[in-house]
């Protein structure tokens, strides 16, 4: 996967893939969108793709079976409008990091096991049209 270069989009959603997703997957830097949902993945999510720098349509790996805490890595996507890491198992604090996706319209990161406040930095989401982080574990 890593070798496809000029790769723009890549839709392998509602399958049946399975163990952990590939960090080369980040090497296809020409990527505008990555749609992994409705798999079975599993593992933490490959910092790697945070630094497809051209991700600015969506990535969504909502609905896998992936844990572990989401990477500060995340607020290197200026340019991304669709985050969907939706019912999946992540835990932890959601990072401030994610307020530095200016362009983020969509974030949903509902059915996990967030835990901690939402991040004040959130406020800077300025274009934010959907905003869903139900069913975690948040507090004040």
């Amino acid at each position: 996967m890593g070798n496809l270069s000029l790769l723009n989009e890549l839709h392998l959603d509602n399958n049946r893939l399975q163990g952990i997703i590939p960090s080369n997957i980040g090497n296809c830097q020409s990527l505008i969108l990555l749609n992994l949902s409705q798999n079975n993945f599993s593992g933490t999510i490959p910092k790697q793709l945070f630094s497809i720098s051209s991700l600015s349509i969506s990535l969504n790996l909502g609905r896998n079976s992936l844990f572990g805490s989401l990477p500060s890595e995340v607020g290197n996507l200026k340019n991304l409008a669709e985050l969907d890491i939706s019912e999946n198992k992540l835990f932890g604090r959601v990072p401030s990091t994610v307020g530095s996706c200016t362009s983020l319209q969509n974030l949903s990161s509902e059915g996990n096991l967030h835990q901690g406040s939402i991040p004040s930095s959130l406020s800077s989401l300025r274009v934010i049209q959907y905003f869903d982080l139900s069913h975690n574990n948040l507090s004040e």
